[in-house]
């Protein structure tokens, strides 16, 4: 396949998601698979608070349907926003009319890679459920050197290869293709790429960034096939555990949230 066609494959798969907004229901407490979406999100304003956004410009790259633009706003940050679904900008403007009008918000449809905006326009680049759709990130790597400022930050989160969750989907692939072919499901799921987080970190150093914060999201205890079957437990569990500072729970985080900042020559 193409990247063109992969491209389109994605875009297709985002715009149908817009469609009733059912990708901003992801981010719906009572929606049983929005743990992982929620806790990406409350951690990723976290660390957006630590370093503080008021008066800073924010790039939020694949914004989708407006996750973070809500709170980043009333801390008093401009937000700007570009997403290659059109109907994911149509149902965040659609959803956020007031909120547009009262505050310094900007949003497109666009190609992350190609953007409009001048050099080091922004302090902040952010990437959430982003960079896992790119077969080479290369280019929006270098985008995002282009856009920030020299004393900028960028947000970037990944799924985590290393997690129990992602060995246990590994190890029976065998038996879930078994039963799509037995259930006859034809639905193709959209590949996401998945890094280890050192490995990520390390591509990073590579375009002249260092880590400067970081964090793991989705704590799963359980994994797959019990996170998959019985959600609403595995999402209790999780909870217990989503905040604990002992290092073993890394390894049972989907996610991973890496925070770079360009070296200084």
């Amino acid at each position: 396949m193409s990247i063109k066609q992969t491209n389109n494959n994605i875009k297709t798969h985002f715009n149908n998601y817009a469609i009733d907004d059912e990708w901003g229901n992801l981010y719906n407490p009572s929606n049983p698979i929005s743990y992982s979406f929620i806790e990406r999100k409350k951690k990723v304003l976290l660390m957006l608070k630590e370093y503080g956004v008021k008066n800073k410009k924010v790039l939020d790259m694949g914004c989708g349907s407006g996750a973070i633009m809500e709170e980043i706003v009333k801390e008093g940050g401009e937000f700007n926003g570009i997403d290659f679904s059109e109907n994911m900008i149509i149902a965040l403007k659609n959803k956020y009319k007031d909120l547009i009008i009262k505050y310094p918000i900007k949003v497109e449809v666009g190609d992350c890679t190609k953007t409009h905006y001048e050099n080091e326009t922004f302090d902040y680049v952010i990437g959430m459920g982003l960079v896992e759709y790119f077969d080479n990130p290369d280019i929006l790597i270098k985008e995002t050197i282009r856009l920030l400022k020299k004393d900028g930050k960028v947000i970037f989160t990944i799924p985590n290869s290393k997690s129990f969750d992602y060995f246990m989907v590994s190890l029976l692939y065998p038996v879930r293709k078994l039963m799509k072919f037995i259930i006859k499901n034809k639905q193709k799921a959209i590949k996401r790429k998945v890094y280890a987080p050192r490995e990520f970190d390390k591509l990073m150093k590579q375009y002249g960034f260092y880590v400067v914060n970081y964090s793991f999201y989705n704590i799963k205890p359980l994994g797959y096939p019990v996170s998959k079957f019985f959600p609403k437990f595995t999402n209790w569990i999780s909870k217990h555990v989503e905040y604990k500072k002992h290092s073993i729970w890394k390894y049972f985080a989907t996610g991973y949230i890496g925070v770079y900042r360009k070296l200084e020559y």
